[in-house]
């Protein structure tokens, strides 16, 4: 039963596997441009955590094994990054009694350290295991459509691209050019 149950699955996946891609692929587009409109923290992780499911679903859905691969990966890494970006702004809230981007001022230099490593896990940097899962599951979109592949690289490029306007206007630094003279 559970054999007849599973590639059932498959023919209806394989099926609907275009209309269902591309439905994915808008959904992630609009995310990733509607995410430049928020100031709250939560929201933002919130559609950030919405982005990367979104695309280890087309992963699974290419049918392919590298695709399930990429799946697992980048929805485990995705639970690290975004656990621990929620835990984040649960001790900003505790400390600033706010969630909003203007927060960020008002935290120690340990703090905003903590969460550049999370927003680093967040966005793929090389030190988490994040990339791998994502450099893999565009392997598989490429599989499955050049088309859809560019439409994820561009999306992928949005959401990097708010985490670093967010972090270039937001987070506060010092500058030691100052001290210097």
């Amino acid at each position: 039963m559970f054999r007849f149950i599973l590639s059932s699955f498959l023919l209806s996946i394989s099926f609907l596997l275009s209309f269902l891609n591309y439905f994915i692929i808008i959904g992630v587009i609009i995310i990733s441009n509607s995410i430049f409109r928020f100031y709250d923290l939560k929201k933002i992780i919130a559609f950030s955590s919405i982005l990367h499911l979104n695309l280890s679903l087309v992963s699974i859905y290419s049918c392919s094994s590298i695709g399930l691969i990429s799946g697992i990966i980048t929805s485990l890494s995705h639970a690290f990054s975004s656990v621990s970006l929620f835990h984040y702004i649960g001790l900003l809230f505790n400390k600033t009694s706010t969630r909003y981007l203007d927060s960020l001022f008002f935290i120690d230099i340990y703090m905003r350290g903590l969460f550049l490593f999370f927003l680093s896990s967040n966005i793929s940097s090389p030190v988490t295991h994040n990339p791998i899962g994502e450099i893999s599951a565009f392997i598989s979109y490429w599989f499955i459509s050049c088309f859809l592949c560019f439409n994820v690289l561009f999306s992928t490029f949005l959401s990097f691209l708010y985490w670093f306007l967010l972090l270039n206007r937001k987070l506060p630094y010092h500058s030691y050019s100052n001290s210097l003279n």
